[in-house]
């Protein structure tokens, strides 16, 4: 019995290889993934953080997963991310402007207007 040393194509052993696993990769089904909204991240991150909540509780109150819900809080820590740092920014203005009220009184008799009045209240 003898021996005899086969020469091994390292590429022919990759190729075999990895066609396989892309064979496996287009039978598995694509996750779908859910959008959450800006508004329940900073709920989510105000109630935990400055209301001293629990993940759990607060995920399940806006259906968000728990395991999401520690990553957005993960990346809110670790990216240092300032809520609503725009809005608060924003120079205010004034304008002097009153509102009135207008109020109509008709004294009708027999379907017939005998007076008309308009008064104007001013509101504050």
């Amino acid at each position: 019995m003898s021996l005899t040393k086969l020469p091994i194509n390292d590429n022919d052993y990759k190729q075999s290889g990895s066609q396989s696993i892309q064979n496996d990769a287009t039978l598995l089904p694509k996750r779908e993934y859910k959008m959450i909204s800006k508004e329940k991240k900073t709920q989510l991150i105000r109630t935990v953080l400055l209301q001293k909540c629990k993940i759990k509780r607060i995920a399940k109150d806006l259906n968000i997963n728990y395991a999401t819900a520690k990553t957005i809080l993960h990346n809110y820590r670790k990216k240092n991310i300032q809520l609503d740092q725009r809005e608060q920014l924003q120079q205010a203005s004034y304008s002097n402007t009153k509102k009135f009220s207008k109020l109509n009184l008709k004294i009708i008799l027999n379907d017939k207007i005998i007076k008309e009045q308009e008064y104007v209240i001013p509101t504050f």
